[in-house]
């Protein structure tokens, strides 16, 4: 029986995006780093992409002009523009780095949404498995940036992918020796060279990690003195481990850095640097706790009966 909703066909009439496409790490960097217009681009390469099927065939020389044809030169002011956006889009994980420079724009994102309109909805049957990212089951193949698809006449070519098994021990045994001596020359670095000195390391968005010197630590709490740079850098690592889809891509993990260390100095200096109390400008007065009031009283009273006493001696001589 046939299958429902043209099978043989591998372009899409519509795409879904999700509610919470900007709750995306990756589309908050690209946001940050060239604002709307860079999601537009994105949005644009989506739409030549699943034109095409769940890959386009494109240098990105040619996806560049495209993408400047469909927008505008009024927004895009040089096709420089468009090609940094693209090449950004890769290195955030956003395109495939790894088959972009073979000229074929996918990503493992691109083939999910894929699947799940035209193989799960529509019930197509997949037109080709070339440069196809994922498993039978919709999910990414774990290995998926190093053992991209090739076309069929490299898959079948037996010549060249089988090996003899000698040939196959003969090549294991002389990776364990390379490994050996490069262990051997890092370790002898290490001891040599003290910015090799490795102290932290902060895992990126890529799942590689990026590595904290002694030599660093030293940087940052030159540049940073109000802070303590090795606690810091410990909670750092703390965030990263729960926070992984926040976590930074190796262009944006030195500004991460700089950004929290800034913070945490900032936040320093407003708790130390409090106003004094006002003082109460009503108390601004001599003490008076020395002072007898009786005393005052009584002289004044004294004062006021001999005035009296004057004031009736004075009237009866005049009445006499």
């Amino acid at each position: 029986m046939a299958a429902q909703g043209a099978p043989n066909k591998a372009e899409l009439d519509y795409f879904p995006k999700m509610v919470n496409f900007y709750d995306d790490d990756k589309i908050f960097d690209l946001l940050d780093e060239y604002g709307p217009l860079g999601v537009t681009i994105y949005d644009c390469i989506l739409t030549i992409v699943y034109s095409n099927g769940y890959y386009a065939n494109l240098s990105k020389d040619k996806l560049s002009r495209m993408v400047i044809r469909k927008i505008g030169n009024k927004w895009i002011k040089s096709q420089k523009v468009a090609v940094q956006v693209i090449d950004y889009c890769a290195d955030l994980g956003l395109l495939c780095k790894d088959l972009m420079l073979r000229d074929i724009i996918t990503s493992v994102g691109i083939q999910k949404r894929y699947y799940k309109i035209a193989v799960k909805l529509m019930k197509r049957r997949l037109y080709s498995k070339e440069y196809w990212l994922l498993d039978k089951n919709g999910e990414p193949l774990l290995n998926a940036s190093q053992n991209q698809f090739y076309s069929e006449g490299n898959q079948n070519n037996s010549e060249e992918i089988n090996h003899s098994s000698e040939d196959s021990q003969l090549k294991e045994k002389e990776s364990k020796e390379n490994k050996t001596k490069q262990n051997e020359n890092n370790s002898s670095e290490l001891e040599t060279n003290p910015r090799l000195d490795v102290v932290f390391q902060l895992i990126m968005i890529d799942g590689t990690y990026y590595t904290v010197c002694q030599s660093d630590v030293e940087k940052y709490s030159s540049l940073y003195p109000a802070a303590d740079v090795d606690q810091e850098f410990r909670n750092m690592i703390g965030w990263l481990d729960s926070h992984p889809q926040k976590r930074k891509t190796p262009q944006k993990i030195e500004e991460f850095i700089t950004g929290w260390l800034c913070r945490v100095v900032q936040n320093s200096s407003k708790s130390n640097n409090s106003k004094p109390p006002t003082p109460n400008r009503f108390h601004n007065f001599q003490p008076r706790d020395n002072i007898d009031y009786n005393a005052i009283v009584l002289e004044q009273a004294t004062a006021m009966c001999q005035e009296g006493m004057f004031q009736e001696e004075s009237e009866g001589s005049v009445n006499g």
